[in-house]
């Protein structure tokens, strides 16, 4: 079952609008998590009472989903989730890594320290997750869960740029998905200590951007791009470091 965020009792009726990003939103939930894994099909239908909405929403989901590079329609078979390639993972690597260098650049010369207050409480998610994970089975869904803090805190990093294009540029391109999509397909074991390892990797990462030092904040992002990942899972080797001039 896929998870639904509930609306409020007695709440009016939701917009036809609101239906499509719910729907949206819950779907793209589902497939980063590895609730719905790379290569699953997906049947309108189907996705459709398990949201409890139309086909409509669905349908308009799909599209969507698809135009970001996260779902693909196979003539005569349906919708399915894609099952990205490396190459297609290292474009959207270095997509995401220089729009997210400009965020920081954005982000500092405001200097304000409240605009990382979010990203803390993602870390402070990450940190309790990682402690439970150690006492969770495999199947506890772990992995899929840490995807989406690790999501929502580069999410909350770019929008505390605090810039109308910037943000439109990085939903537009959503460099995120693939990336994931990728790791879950090609490393779904998640073990005990990777969880500690994600959390840390990230706390580090929000101290240097609260020290509101420049250097060390870029330095630390370039640190975090090029970091060992786990077997099989894509990061920015020296030849993509070099395109981007770090």
């Amino acid at each position: 079952m896929i998870d639904v965020q509930a609306r409020t009792p007695g709440s009016p009726p939701v917009r036809a609008t609101t239906l499509r990003e719910e729907a949206f939103r819950a779907l793209r939930r589902a497939i980063l998590s590895g609730q719905l894994a790379p290569g699953a099909r997906l049947q309108e239908t189907e996705l459709a009472e398990m949201l409890g909405v139309s086909r409509n929403p669905v349908r308009e989901a799909l599209a969507r989903l698809e135009s970001q590079g996260l779902v693909r329609s196979i003539p005569n078979q349906g919708a399915r989730v894609v099952h990205p390639l490396p190459a297609q993972v290292q474009d959207a690597l270095l997509v995401r890594a220089q729009l997210e260098l400009l965020a920081v650049r954005l982000a500092l010369r405001k200097a304000r320290l409240c605009q990382f207050d979010p990203l803390a409480g993602i870390v402070a998610q990450m940190h309790a997750l990682a402690r439970e994970s150690q006492a969770s089975p495999p199947e506890a869904g772990v992995h899929g869960r840490m995807n989406l803090l690790d999501i929502a805190f580069h999410e909350g990093l770019v929008a505390s740029a605090e810039s109308e294009s910037l943000q439109h540029t990085w939903n537009a391109a959503a460099p995120l998905d693939l990336i994931f999509v990728h790791n879950m397909a090609v490393s779904p074991a998640y073990a005990d200590h990777a969880a500690a390892a994600d959390a840390e990797k990230h706390a580090r990462l929000l101290a240097a951007l609260r020290s509101c030092n420049a250097p060390r904040a870029e330095a630390a992002l370039k640190d975090h791009f090029i970091a060992a990942p786990r077997e099989g899972m894509v990061s920015l080797d020296a030849a993509s470091a070099a395109i981007l001039g770090w």
